[in-house]
């Protein structure tokens, strides 16, 4: 998921626009990670590389050892912004200890004495299997694994979570002017100063105090409808229009005879995900 970008996915443009003292903790150390795709392969190296040691008889303790740092970094990462995974990563940092635990005396002598290290006895040998019938479960294992981690990828081909298309409406919209015929200035509607298209079928509106509302979305391009599920279970449904080389998306809210005029926002010009790098930063 690293190495491919999609658990650090690319922030959506309701969280960049949402001013920083705004979001939870966890949303703010995950959208951060997601504006690198250079860290992102790096991380998913590191978490590959000891996972292939540890299918080796040779390099298990080595995978142990550097797994043992990956995952006390991912626990403190998880408790320090309070990410939703606690337990579960606890329970593969407590896997990894009692699989290191009968090397401990070998490796507390390695690093803190200079006694020489012995390799212990071997533990009586359970009867091994026939030598085609251990190749045949090593080889079908593998299979397993890799198609499980994979398989779904190179049957999608997106193998960078950042160039996946995404819906033609996604993006951020800035509110141009709100037209009413009742005559009303007053209430949420009005209020509307961004409407968002979320990738994973969200329409989300953000007002004047950067307060946010969202509803699940289902478009209807053919009747160039919107859809709109609360968290109630109700549904409405707005009309829209959307001109595509002026980038111009107007929404008619018929209940309450309003129409919002917007123009998309280039939010992906923002300084958070343009690809800058410098040696040095110079202080003032």
């Amino acid at each position: 998921d690293k190495l491919f970008k999609s658990q650090f996915y690319l922030p959506e443009p309701n969280t960049l626009y949402t001013p920083l003292g705004m979001l939870d903790k966890d949303i703010l150390f995950w959208s951060t990670m997601g504006t690198s795709y250079s860290y992102n392969i790096f991380m998913g190296i590191m978490e590959i590389i000891p996972a292939l040691f540890l299918l080796f008889n040779k390099t298990r303790l080595l995978g142990l050892c550097l797994l043992l740092g990956v995952l006390t970094n991912i626990w403190a990462i998880n408790l320090s912004f309070d990410i939703s995974v606690k337990l579960y990563t606890s329970f593969l940092l407590l896997i990894n200890l009692v699989l290191l635990a009968p090397n401990m005396p070998q490796l507390a002598r390695i690093f803190f004495t200079n006694k020489p290290y012995n390799i212990p006895p071997k533990a009586p040998a359970i009867k091994p299997l026939p030598k085609n019938a251990k190749r045949l479960l090593q080889t079908t294992l593998g299979l397993i694994i890799f198609a499980e981690t994979l398989l779904p990828t190179i049957v999608t081909q997106q193998f960078n979570d950042d160039k996946t298309p995404r819906n033609y409406l996604h993006g951020a919209y800035q509110v141009d002017t709100i037209q009413t015929q009742k005559g009303e200035t007053k209430g949420a509607i009005h209020q509307i100063k961004r409407v968002f298209i979320h990738r994973q079928q969200y329409l989300i509106f953000q007002f004047t105090d950067d307060t946010m509302e969202d509803y699940k979305l289902h478009i209807i391009p053919e009747k160039q409808l919107f859809e709109l599920t609360d968290y109630e279970g109700n549904v409405q449904q707005l009309t829209y229009t959307f001109d595509h080389n002026k980038q111009h998306l107007t929404i008619h809210f018929a209940s309450h005879q309003t129409t919002i005029h917007t123009h998309a926002l280039p939010w992906k010009q923002l300084p958070a995900l343009k690809p800058l790098f410098h040696w040095t930063v110079d202080g003032i």
